[in-house]
């Protein structure tokens, strides 16, 4: 199949923790078929780890020459993550509570960040999870460990990742007769046209020059669908 191909010096680009990688619709064939974000990247040793941004799987690794070359010839197309505001805030402006709670969730995955490379590239990652389980100072369980380490990989590798957006709460329009099925609620499953529908918003109206914030891609998505 002929591409039109984008030359790309590689000098002008740099894969990041701040770098999201977006399969090209048009191409019959991508190196990922969702929304990914760059947690580990290490030219010298061609190692690309990413994570999915909409699925809880664990992350991929990637060859770093491969991906380049995928961007390059764009059937990848690459972004920056950028955060939302509330996770810029400065400390000076957050609370104990919520300061106490970045950091228990942090302590907790500390662990793993600091021995990310055998965590991501070998068998010793479940080992480091129950070593967590066994010995942390806070009450936790594997899925929570997972869930805290996602969270993290998700925003940009970014501690400030865990303060809940403003107006987040619990939603007064969402309830739950039963805890065995979805009759009764207000809302429905994510379907694989919702997630397209998600990936052809976040190219239009994140991936440009001057991107939105992700809460108003979210509300361009509702208003579309």
């Amino acid at each position: 199949m002929q591409t039109n191909v984008q030359v790309i010096d590689e000098t002008e680009f740099e894969l990041t923790l701040d770098s999201l990688i977006f399969p090209n619709e048009a191409e019959e064939s991508c190196i990922v078929d969702e929304p990914h974000i760059i947690i580990f990247a290490d030219k010298d040793t061609n190692r690309v780890f990413v994570m999915n941004m909409i699925r809880d799987k664990k992350p991929i690794k990637l060859r770093y020459d491969d991906l380049l070359v995928a961007i390059e010839q764009r059937n990848v197309l690459l972004g920056d993550y950028k955060p939302l505001a509330h996770m810029m805030i400065p400390d000076s402006f957050i609370n104990d509570a919520q300061k106490k709670i970045r950091e228990r969730k942090m302590n907790i995955i500390r662990p793993i960040i600091d021995e990310i490379e055998a965590f991501l590239d070998g068998s010793y990652g479940k080992k480091i999870v129950q070593d967590i389980v066994n010995t942390s100072t806070h009450k936790v369980n594997r899925t929570e460990i997972y869930k805290f380490l996602y969270r993290y990989w998700r925003t940009g590798s970014r501690a400030n990742g865990f303060f809940r957006k403003p107006g987040s709460g619990k939603s007064k329009t969402k309830f739950y007769k039963k805890k065995t099925g979805p009759k009764n609620t207000v809302g429905r499953m994510r379907t694989r046209k919702d997630e397209k529908s998600i990936v052809k918003a976040l190219k239009r109206f994140y991936l440009v020059p001057n991107p939105m914030y992700l809460k108003d891609v979210y509300n361009k998505l509702n208003d579309w669908y």
